[in-house]
C-alpha cells in the first residue's frame, strides 16, 4: 500500500474530490497523521516519529534544562563541520540558540551560522542585538537545501515547540472569547474555538467530534480547553510539523531529514517533558504561554523583557512567497496532482 509522509498545500477544499468528509477538509485538521492507537486520518501515512507509547514506557522525564542541554550536545556530537540554525525570533528558536550558547564550548561556536531574515531581528531585538549579531548570517531567501547538499553542514530548526506546549487554536480563542475560555470545560468551548481559529462557522462541532476519542489514550485526565488542543496537536500533528520543510517547491527532496535538517526539539527527552509536566505550559493567561522555555532565557540572558514574549506565527512569514507542493510520499517524491492522493486515501 502506498503512503504518504506530508501533506503541504492551505487550500484544502481542493480535496473535495478525493475525500467526501467535507466537513473535515480544514487545514490543519485535514492533514491529522496519528501517534495513537485512534487512527483519525484521512489518509495512509507511514509514521516516522515515534509514538506517544513509545514516549510514555521512558523514565521520569528530565528538567526542561536538562533535555535542552543534552539535545544541544547531542548535535555536537554529530561533528558537522557546520551548523545553521534557523532563528525567526520566536521563542522556540531563541530557546534554541539559547542552549547553544549555554552549552556549546566557545571554539565550536565558530562552525555556527543563523539562518533568519528581517523578521527575526524585529521580533526580539533584544536578542539579536547581543547574541545573533556575532554569528555569520545568512538569508532564508538563499536556497538553502541545494546549499545544504553540496556542504557536511546541518540545518537546525526551532520546530516542534508548539507541539511540547500547546496550540494557535488556543491563541484565536483567547483572542476571541478572552482567557477564560482557555480553562473552560472543553466540550463546551471546543466547537467555537476551532470555529475561531477557522475563521468560519460550521465545521467547528464535526471536526471535534472526529476527534473526540483521542482523549481516551490521554496520559491525564482532559477537563479544559487548553488539556485537548495541546493533546490535540501533540498526537496528531506532531508528523506534519516535522516534515514541513518538505512543503516548499524551493526545497530540493534530496536533502532529508537527519541527514540535513533536524528539529531542535524534536527528542524523546522534550515529549516526555511534555507528557509529564503540563503545568509548566502555561499560567492564567495566553500571555504566559510558554513560559518555561521563556523564564530559562531570561534567566541566561538577565533581560526580565523576555519574560513578555508573545506567540507570534513566525513561520508563515518566513514562508509566505513559497509556492507550495501538494506533498510527498513515504519516498521523498513529490505529489504533483490531486489525483493522485486517491492512492493514499484511507
Amino acid at each position: 500500500m502506498e503512503k504518504l509522509l506530508n501533506l503541504s498545500f492551505k487550500s484544502s477544499q481542493s480535496l473535495k474530490k478525493v475525500i467526501f468528509q467535507e466537513d473535515l477538509l480544514f487545514d490543519p485538521f485535514d492533514k491529522a497523521v496519528s501517534r495513537l492507537n485512534y487512527k483519525p486520518d484521512l489518509f495512509n501515512y507511514d509514521l516516522q516519529s515515534e509514538t506517544v507509547i513509545s514516549i510514555q514506557k521512558l523514565h521520569k522525564a528530565k528538567t526542561w534544562e536538562e533535555c535542552c542541554a543534552e539535545r544541544a550536545l547531542s548535535l555536537l556530537k554529530l561533528e558537522y563541520e557546520n551548523y545553521w540554525f534557523a532563528y525567526s525570533g520566536g521563542i522556540d528558536s531563541t530557546a534554541m540558540l539559547t542552549s547553544i550558547l549555554k552549552f556549546w564550548p566557545v571554539k565550536d561556536l565558530a562552525r555556527v551560522s543563523v539562518v533568519l531574515t528581517h523578521h527575526s531581528v524585529e521580533e526580539n531585538p533584544f536578542f539579536f542585538d547581543k547574541y545573533i549579531v556575532k554569528f555569520n548570517l545568512i538569508n532564508t531567501l538563499r536556497p538553502l537545501s541545494k546549499m545544504l547538499l553540496k556542504e557536511r553542514t546541518l540545518l537546525v530548526t526551532g520546530e516542534l515547540g508548539d507541539q511540547l506546549f500547546g496550540s494557535d487554536i488556543l491563541g484565536a480563542g483567547s483572542r476571541h472569547y478572552g482567557d477564560e475560555v482557555l480553562f473552560k470545560n472543553y466540550k463546551d468551548v471546543a466547537p467555537k474555538i476551532i470555529e475561531a481559529y477557522l475563521g468560519t462557522k460550521g465545521p467547528g462541532k464535526s471536526i471535534f467530534e472526529h476527534f473526540y476519542p483521542i482523549v481516551e489514550e490521554a496520559p491525564f485526565p482532559i477537563k479544559t480547553a487548553y488539556d485537548f488542543f495541546w493533546w490535540l496537536n501533540f498526537s496528531q500533528k506532531w508528523q506534519h510539523v516535522k516534515f514541513r520543510f518538505t512543503e516548499s517547491k524551493s526545497w530540493h527532496l534530496a536533502a532529508k531529514y537527519g541527514s540535513h535538517i533536524q528539529h531542535f526539539y524534536d527528542s524523546p527527552d522534550f515529549q516526555s517533558w511534555s507528557l509529564q509536566n503540563h503545568d509548566l505550559k502555561v499560567r492564567s493567561t495566553w500571555q504566559s504561554y510558554k513560559f518555561t522555555a521563556k523564564d530559562y532565557i531570561a534567566d541566561f540572558t538577565k533581560d526580565p523583557g523576555q519574560l513578555d514574549l508573545m506567540k507570534i506565527q513566525s513561520l508563515e512569514k518566513t514562508y509566505v512567497l513559497d509556492e507550495k507542493r501538494i506533498g510527498v510520499d513515504s519516498n521523498y517524491k513529490p505529489i504533483r496532482a490531486f489525483e493522485e492522493l486517491r492512492h493514499y486515501a484511507r
